[in-house]
């Protein structure tokens, strides 16, 4: 397997975690938000050089942003832990 496949299943993989943890949310009325990548780090308030392509050997960062907080998400049916 070349690198570019290992990179292009990790994606996938990490893709298909991200949508099972955030499900839920996704069934609410609000939007869930979004997932962005990039090579370079990301700045939360101000994301540039975003980017949905990648070699092997390139860094990759990702950002989740959320329209609600993760706390109000998956608020525990059993109060705080």
């Amino acid at each position: 397997m070349s690198n570019l496949s290992r990179i292009r299943a990790w994606l996938l993989g990490v893709s298909a975690v991200l949508l099972a943890l955030c499900g839920p949310a996704l069934s609410q009325d609000k939007p869930a938000g979004e997932i962005v990548f990039s090579k370079s780090s990301i700045d939360r308030d101000n994301p540039s050089g975003l980017t949905t392509e990648f070699k092997a050997g390139d860094y990759i960062y990702g950002l989740i942003r959320t329209s609600q907080p993760w706390s109000k998400i998956y608020k525990s049916e059993k109060g705080p832990t």
